[in-house]
């Protein structure tokens, strides 16, 4: 709950209800891991900038309050504001063309943005780990693997977890002995295997949306729109 207190198994609370608690987790860490990067990247290809961009707008900077403090945010807040002080310093030094033109146009590099976007995906895997770290101490939890379209494990798929759960606890209901957290799904609380770990050793996140240079272009122009106006 959200009181930092642990949840007993089977518990109730003073209004006499029991409740049970149950933890879904992928079967696979590394399509895990995969999948929040690709979520990452589809915030930054989505509304992020623009979002972290009026937040800057409105005299916030990273870290400063919860929203700003939060993965994602604190990563292209930062990115936003030391790209203004590029685009300020460029300003300065460029010297205007003999036709009185202005000097080169200032564009930013994809490289500072592949940065905060890279921190963002490893900030956001480290959350989920903590998650993992976190909810292995609370006994009251019972472990599901469950299954997605990312990889091919044993173990009911996501959206059939909800009904496998309250088909069991029924015949638990029926039959007064409690069901084994094993007959649900799996028992070893999400931790690595050997085999994981030596897959996971070294993994630096995954770019798919801005492997394409066309999306790389498009998300550098709209930051470059943005700082101009």
């Amino acid at each position: 709950d959200d009181s930092g207190n642990s949840v007993s198994e089977g518990g109730g609370a003073e209004d006499g209800f029991h409740f049970r608690c149950f933890f879904l987790y992928p079967s696979s860490r590394l399509a895990l891991y995969r999948a929040l990067d690709a979520s990452c990247e589809a915030m930054a290809a989505g509304g992020l900038l623009e979002e972290s961009m009026a937040l800057l707008s409105q005299g916030l900077r990273p870290g400063q309050s919860t929203a700003t403090n939060a993965v994602g945010y604190k990563q292209f807040m930062g990115y936003l504001m030391r790209e203004q002080e590029t685009l300020a310093q460029w300003d300065v030094q460029a010297d205007p063309d003999p036709n009185g033109n202005g000097g080169s146009e200032w564009r930013p590099e994809w490289a500072h943005f592949e940065d905060a976007l890279r921190d963002m995906m490893m900030q956001t895997r480290r959350y989920a780990q903590d998650q993992l770290t976190w909810f292995r101490k609370e006994p009251g939890f019972r472990w599901i693997r469950v299954e997605n379209d990312l990889n091919n494990g044993v173990g009911p798929r996501t959206e059939d977890a909800v009904g496998v759960i309250f088909g069991r606890l029924m015949e638990e209901e029926a039959e007064g002995v409690p069901v084994d957290a094993s007959e649900l799904g799996s028992s070893d609380k999400g931790k690595l295997s050997r085999e994981e770990r030596k897959a996971l050793k070294g993994y630096g996140g995954s770019l798919e949306v801005f492997r394409d240079p066309a999306q790389r272009h498009q998300v550098l122009a709209r930051v470059q729109n943005m700082l101009q106006r």
